[in-house]
């Protein structure tokens, strides 16, 4: 996931979403991606998820449905 795909998610720009990302890798002594998963998996942090970000999936994972479901009538109801 690119960081401007995140930013769209989470309502913040690309570059803030680099910032972070290379506050996190700065912290953990890292310097890609890998190492980084690496290290999370190293100190089991890799199966945490803060609650704000589950909130904002399900909101992602709703808008997804409807649009599914829109599209789905749509293409049920097209008049020729």
């Amino acid at each position: 996931m690119t960081s401007k795909n995140i930013g769209n998610i989470l309502c913040l720009s690309p570059r803030t979403i680099e910032h972070a990302l290379e506050r996190l890798y700065n912290k953990a002594g890292v310097n890609h991606i890998e190492d980084f998963i690496s290290f999370c998996e190293k100190h089991d942090f890799h199966r945490y998820l803060p609650h704000k970000f589950l909130q904002i999936n399900a909101v992602c994972m709703l808008f997804m449905l409807l649009k599914a479901l829109t599209q789905a009538v749509y293409d049920d109801f097209q008049f020729y």
